[in-house]
């Protein structure tokens, strides 16, 4: 008989951590990436049977949405308490906003898989294929491991402000009016309000500090590092909020103006926070122990935007997995590219086989009335190349 969830996926994590330092991620990504196996959007069959759950029955307001789902203490007792959370802190709040906890690890596996995206055809590729593996990268305070922490912690804070503002939270809902006028609405003359359904980044913001940051002690190098690249992926979506309005009045003139915040879409975010990863600035701790230096005098201090990391990177072409590295013997390679993803680059000046390959994708696509497309399959070969 197969038991609980957490043993099969958690487990190996749990004995892991005896030789690898936890960190804020090392419990969390392998809870996030079980929504790729057997992800509903309700956690039945999960550890224990639950009841249906009971709608609420009212307008979205400060409370929640008509389509947020209300658990009883019981279920959520039963859901949270089939996760061995590192802190007790954490539990507490995943039984006090249970639905927003699965927010937490939806957006968790938001940030893995933008990860997986902009490392696609680098040299690590974020690759979760051995989460042990990826545990021992963990270890390593490195420039990857600082962009998995900011990633993470701005997906968790994303995918909790989206489920506000879409109603499916009972704790939360859109984000309160402010007092200030838009950018903009005072020079435009007539009158202006905050209407619409802002994002509620406040409440994403507060509850990923609350599960990225839980785990993590100021009191060392580590520590501070983790702390401050989960604050800065964070930072890469508050920073980036946009304002949207829209006039209303009579004959197209804009006698009101109503605005409303809303999340640059989180491939934004991602690369914004990309960015920060090629400007990372190498860090030590100073002599009191209280926070992180540039190891370059010459070097500007790191803000809270920017991404900070300790260790140099290992070396990504050979397989080293003590160290998280994977190499990349057999990866997929483009003969014609100059860049990261190129023959040259991606298999470290090593050799690479080439090899006709078949695929079918469709071809001579044709719309019919009305509404149908349809399409027949081609087969195309194409010469596909792979590193030595």
């Amino acid at each position: 008989m197969q038991g609980p969830w957490w043993v099969t996926i958690l487990l190996p994590s749990l004995l892991l951590s005896a030789v690898v330092p936890a960190d804020g991620l090392w419990w969390l990504v392998p809870w996030a990436l079980q929504l790729n196996m057997t992800y509903t959007a309700r956690p039945t069959n999960i550890s224990a049977p639950f009841s249906s759950p009971r709608l609420i029955n009212k307008p979205g307001g400060a409370r929640g949405g008509s389509n947020a789902i209300r658990w009883s203490t019981g279920e959520a007792r039963r859901y949270c308490g089939a996760v061995p959370w590192p802190v007790r802190r954490q539990k507490i709040m995943c039984e006090k906003f249970p639905r927003a906890t699965t927010k937490v690890r939806e957006g968790a596996n938001l940030g893995i898989q933008e990860c997986q995206h902009q490392f696609k055809h680098r040299l690590w590729n974020c690759s979760t294929a051995d989460i042990s593996v990826l545990q021992r990268l963990l270890s390593i305070r490195s420039r990857e491991t600082a962009f998995l922490h900011a990633i993470v912690s701005a997906g968790v804070a994303y995918g909790v402000a989206r489920a506000c503002s879409t109603g499916e939270l009972q704790e939360c809902s859109c984000s309160k009016a402010k007092t200030k006028p838009p950018p903009g609405a005072e020079s435009a003359g007539g009158e202006w309000e905050w209407g619409g359904c802002s994002h509620n980044i406040r409440f994403g913001d507060n509850l990923s500090k609350e599960f990225m940051d839980a785990n993590e002690v100021a009191a060392d190098d580590t520590g501070l590092m983790n702390l401050h690249n989960n604050e800065a992926g964070r930072k890469s979506i508050k920073a980036n909020m946009k304002v949207t309005c829209k006039c209303h009045g009579v004959s197209g003139s804009c006698a009101t103006m109503v605005c409303w915040e809303s999340m640059p879409s989180f491939r934004q975010v991602g690369d914004i926070i990309m960015g920060k990863y090629h400007g990372a600035t190498y860090v030590k701790i100073n002599k009191k122990g209280s926070r992180l230096r540039p190891r370059n005098k010459r070097h500007k201090r790191p803000t809270a935007h920017d991404v900070v990391y300790l260790d140099d990177s290992p070396d990504y072409c050979e397989v080293d997995v003590a160290k998280g590295s994977y190499g990349t013997r057999g990866r997929k390679c483009n003969r014609t590219s100059a860049g990261v993803d190129g023959c040259q680059l991606l298999c470290c000046n090593r050799d690479f086989v080439s090899r006709e390959e078949t695929t079918e994708e469709s071809c001579n696509c044709k719309f019919k009335w009305c509404c149908e497309v349809t399409c027949k399959k081609c087969k195309k070969k194409e010469l596909v190349h792979y590193c030595k």
